[in-house]
């Protein structure tokens, strides 16, 4: 039922939530960092130091946190999504019932 991802190198990822969604990380053991959302906090996003291939649990991880379906987290690192565009759809799959 779910498809897999592509192999992203650990590069583009990082690119995509430092630079995209504007995400500040904390350096330790692990790149922790929040994404802001109309001045809330949305999600965490957990990355980790490893500079090699990051395998599928930690992409897994990223595609649950942004509670992007497969093919949107594909646009999103893949650059036909941006930054505001991904916030309006934030703000669908985010939003207070």
């Amino acid at each position: 039922m779910s498809r897999r991802l592509p192999d992203y190198h650990p590069r583009q990822l990082s690119r995509t939530f430092e630079h995209k969604l504007e995400i500040d990380f904390r350096e330790g053991k692990h790149r922790v960092g929040w994404y802001w959302l109309d001045g809330r906090k949305a999600f965490r996003v957990t990355m980790p130091n490893v500079h090699e291939n990051w395998g599928p649990p930690v992409q897994r991880s990223l595609l649950k946190a942004t509670k992007l379906a497969p093919d949107e987290f594909s646009d999103l690192v893949s650059c036909s999504m941006t930054g505001p565009q991904f916030a309006a759809r934030a703000r669908e799959l985010f939003k207070k019932d």
